[in-house]
C-alpha cells in the first residue's frame, strides 16, 4: 500500500536538501519500518484512515470489517507507533 521508497523521497524533494531533509528521511524510514512490522490488516486500517483520510465506515466497507474492529485496530496501531517513537528518546518522560 505505502510505497516504502517513494514516500520518503517525495517528501524530501518537497522539503529541499540539507539537515531537515536528512532528519525527515531518517524519521520517515523509521516509521515505515515500524509499520512494516504490523500485520497487513492493521497497516491497511492505518493507511485508509490516517493516510488516505477515509471515514471509519468507509474503511470498514473497503476492508470488510465492522466499524468497531476498524476503531480498535487503528487505536492499537497508534499506540504501537507511539511506543516506537518513544523508544527513540528512551521512553515516556525521558529527557529529550
Amino acid at each position: 500500500m505505502l510505497d516504502e521508497l517513494l514516500f520518503p523521497l517525495v517528501l524530501i524533494s518537497a522539503l529541499g536538501s540539507g539537515l531537515i531533509a536528512g532528519v525527515f528521511f531518517a524519521f520517515s524510514t523509521f516509521v515505515m519500518k515500524a509499520l512494516a512490522r504490523l500485520p497487513a490488516e492493521s497497516r491497511a486500517v492505518f493507511e485508509l484512515r490516517d493516510v488516505q483520510g477515509l471515514s471509519t465506515q468507509e474503511a470498514a466497507d473497503v476492508l470488510g470489517m465492522t466499524e468497531a474492529n476498524v476503531r480498535v485496530r487503528l487505536h492499537r496501531v497508534r499506540q504501537y507507533l507511539m511506543g516506537e517513537l518513544e523508544s527513540l528518546h528512551g521512553g515516556p518522560g525521558a529527557p529529550r
